[in-house]
């Protein structure tokens, strides 16, 4: 998984890729790394609930010590994955 400010950056470069408007606004208006930090908060969040949800789940599939730990590499990076394209979907109004 990425830093945090790798984290942000995505954000912003998605933000001001897909809602370059929202991007300036913000920017000008001086609250583009609140929005960002509470953005990428909120991302985290998410992708912690839906990692949660399926731990044990992959860790019953799997008794295999090295099975299960490769299985959850693989579903941390889905997860992971999914939050990013979900909580990077920006556009203008």
């Amino acid at each position: 998984m990425i830093d945090q400010s790798k984290r942000l950056q995505l954000l912003e470069e998605a933000l001001a890729a897909k809602a370059p408007a929202a991007y300036l606004k913000l920017k000008c208006d001086g609250k583009l790394p609140e929005f960002l930090a509470k953005r990428e908060g909120e991302m985290m969040a998410s992708f912690y609930r839906a990692y949660g949800d399926i731990y044990y789940h992959v860790l019953r599939q799997h008794p295999d010590p090295q099975q299960a730990a490769q299985a959850l590499e693989d579903a941390r990076g889905e997860k992971f994955r999914e939050a990013l394209e979900s909580w990077s979907s920006f556009s203008d109004s």
